[in-house]
């Protein structure tokens, strides 16, 4: 069974066994890139290791971490390959390892737009637009909540458009999910950008308890300001005619 390997670039990379208590006569380390020949790169024998092969590619960024494990440094995306090793035990037991390495680019921090269609005292329609990198290779998801729920298929109150970016969303006042929330992810990577929809589906009619209470405020500060110029003028009267 081969093994997998996913790294996001600059970082690095190591391709290792867990060798059984055996002797071991010989470990070899080969790469395959793309379509291209099998080329040996390392072998150890008899506790020296030597390197083959290895100027055209990875340079001096490889490297042995310690006795059976091989180490590329400052991975590069055009590093993606096939590693193989093969291990010789002094029995003459040969065991063989594949990895497939693929390098990632970070994923780019992702950002939340919304477009706001129409909202009322029964809730908003709103469309949100996750912003990416156009780079390919990552894909693009949304959540619910804060707890990340997964959005119900067939439901009437989300609509996702074609290319997974532009989430339409009746939201309603009741629900118990505001928060909603863009994933973007490779297999080695993954960021996410998170909006409440509560912030902007305030209903023009959820305005209008405000708009009240601070008509209410200019109706009793009226009187209030009338009654203090009629004593100020009152005082003035009584001043010039005692």
């Amino acid at each position: 069974m081969p093994a997998f390997l996913s790294a996001p670039m600059a970082r690095k990379a190591d391709a290792a066994h867990m060798l059984p208590i055996n002797p071991v006569a010989r470990i070899e380390w080969s790469l395959q890139a793309g379509s291209g020949p099998e080329m040996l790169i390392a072998e150890l024998r008899d506790g020296k290791l030597e390197w083959r092969n290895t100027t055209d590619r990875f340079g001096q960024r490889l490297e042995l971490a310690d006795g059976t494990t091989l180490r590329i440094r400052a991975l590069e995306k055009e590093d993606s390959c096939t590693l193989k090793v093969r291990v010789v035990f002094a029995s003459g037991e040969v065991l063989r390892q594949t990895f497939h390495l693929s390098v990632f680019e970070p994923v780019p921090d992702p950002e939340i737009r919304p477009h706001l269609i129409s909202r009322t005292a029964e809730g908003c329609n709103v469309t949100l637009r996750c912003l990416a990198s156009e780079r390919g290779g990552i894909e693009v998801s949304w959540k619910k909540g804060n707890q990340l729920g997964v959005l119900e298929e067939g439901s009437d109150r989300y609509r996702l458009s074609a290319n997974g970016m532009d989430l339409h969303v009746s939201w309603r006042p009741n629900s118990l999910d505001s928060t909603f929330t863009c994933l973007l992810s490779n297999p080695a990577d993954q960021k996410s950008a998170s909006l409440d929809l509560a912030s902007i589906c305030r209903s023009e009619d959820g305005g209008h308890p405000r708009n009240m209470w601070i008509l209410g405020l200019v109706v009793f500060l009226i009187p209030v300001a009338g009654l203090g110029v009629w004593l100020w003028k009152k005082r003035q009267y009584q001043e010039l005619f005692p």
